[in-house]
């Protein structure tokens, strides 16, 4: 949250709960970013940035910022030119070169007389390096940089833009070659256009570039990293019914803890809150509750509840259903409410409470299968013969077999006696 309202804001619409680092960064989770980036420690984000991958336009000023760091928007920007050099070093295995345009100018004897050297050292640890590789190349695979995808190639990269689409950025790179591509205007202005166009652009000279090239995949040593099944959404290793996936981390960093995270709970069809007695349609859900020991002490994570402030009507049921004592309070705000298909948490369910969309007992539903008391109603309330309604008492025999009758046939052995006397005669 930002100033009362929520920040920073995605390309895509609604809310998606907790997510994977390898979904966030497909659909460039900004909120994520920003998460990471202070998880990191923002000098500790800025002196990577500059003492490991090269760039040499950030500021003092950007070292505090954490939406600058994380999302861009420095003081200064950077140049594409040390985007480029920076997204190389994923490709060469984690180790950065200075970029340069020419490797040596030589006379017209074939005399060196400039000479442009360059400059190596290990940025990242290789892991890391071919972790990132597989990140980024989800991006172009399934995510926001498919704009950039060609065939007969290994592409990994990255999308970017900024407030109201004024700028967009795509750094994209494979086994052979890096580029990173701006599009925007001198004066900012709002670019119009379907996809990315710098992702379009970088496809277009790109693709041309690798004609003929045989496709490899990059060679980045994974010997300190172990293959895990780990569960999706808590990053632990996987339990029965936890949605997994096999990956491979550094060995250092391999999860030990298995989820115990998923759990089930009846859930209102219609509103999906938790069910209450007044609910006509039911449902089983699995959630997730970061509260349980090993998803507590392995992954760390405190969850920070989004709310928007409660409507009028919403008050008015939460202080009814506090009246009957349904609820122990009235909670501060609604929860913003995850879209459909992601992961649900069991805090926003008891958060929210119980359904405030059914707040009356339930009709009861009447046994098709059960005799006729007498009443002469099926369960839609007319007569058992189609909506026809007579009179007839035990002593006169006037009625016609399963018209509704009046009088004391409800007692069970005058309705018997009844049943024995009309129920064959065949009127």
């Amino acid at each position: 949250m930002l100033g009362g309202s929520i920040w920073p804001v995605n390309a895509y619409s609604g809310y998606r709960s907790i997510m994977t680092l390898q979904d966030a960064i497909r659909n460039s989770s900004n909120p994520t970013a920003v998460r990471t980036a202070i998880k990191l420690t923002l000098p500790a984000s800025y002196a990577f940035m500059t003492e490991n991958l090269g760039f040499t336009t950030l500021t003092n000023d950007d070292m505090t910022a954490a939406g600058a760091l994380a999302l861009g928007g420095l003081s200064k920007g950077v140049t594409t030119r040390e985007m480029a050099a920076a997204y190389a070093s994923f490709a060469r295995g984690g180790v950065y070169t200075t970029p340069r345009t020419y490797t040596e100018v030589l006379d017209h004897n074939g005399n060196v007389i400039l000479e442009n050297k360059t400059e190596s050292h290990v940025a990242m640890n290789e892991s890391t390096a071919y972790a990132m590789n597989e990140l980024l190349k989800n991006v172009v695979r399934s995510g926001t940089g498919t704009g950039a995808n060609f065939s007969g190639m290994t592409i990994a990269g990255k999308t970017g833009s900024t407030n109201s689409n004024n700028d967009r950025y795509f750094v994209g790179y494979t086994p052979y070659y890096t580029a990173a591509v701006w599009v925007g205007y001198d004066t900012p202005t709002r670019i119009v256009a379907s996809g990315n166009p710098a992702a379009t652009l970088w496809k277009t000279f790109m693709s041309k570039v690798h004609a003929g090239l045989p496709n490899k995949d990059f060679e980045v040593s994974s010997a300190d990293m172990v293959s895990v099944t780990v569960c999706t959404q808590t990053g632990l290793l996987a339990s029965a019914g936890c949605p997994s996936q096999t990956v491979k981390v550094a060995k250092s960093y391999a999860p030990s803890l298995s989820c115990d995270g998923h759990i089930s709970v009846t859930v209102c069809a219609d509103s999906g809150m938790l069910a209450s007695d007044y609910c006509p349609n039911v449902t089983t859900a699995y959630v997730l509750d970061l509260s349980q020991p090993n998803v507590s002490s392995g992954w760390g994570y405190k969850r920070e509840l989004l709310t928007t402030p409660l409507s009028a009507a919403l008050q008015a049921t939460y202080q009814a259903q506090l009246e009957e004592g349904l609820i122990s309070s009235i909670p501060a705000g609604e929860p913003v409410r995850t879209n459909s298909g992601t992961v649900q948490l069991y805090s926003d369910l008891m958060y929210s409470g119980v359904c405030t969309t059914h707040t009356t007992p339930l009709e009861p539903t009447p046994d098709p299968d059960a005799p006729d008391d007498g009443s002469g109603t099926t369960p839609g309330g007319d007569a058992t013969t189609g909506g026809d309604s007579g009179t007839q008492t035990p002593s006169d025999n006037t009625g016609t077999a399963g018209d509704s009758a009046s009088g004391d046939v409800g007692d069970n052995g005058q309705f018997l006696n009844w049943l024995l006397n009309n129920g064959g005669t065949g009127r």
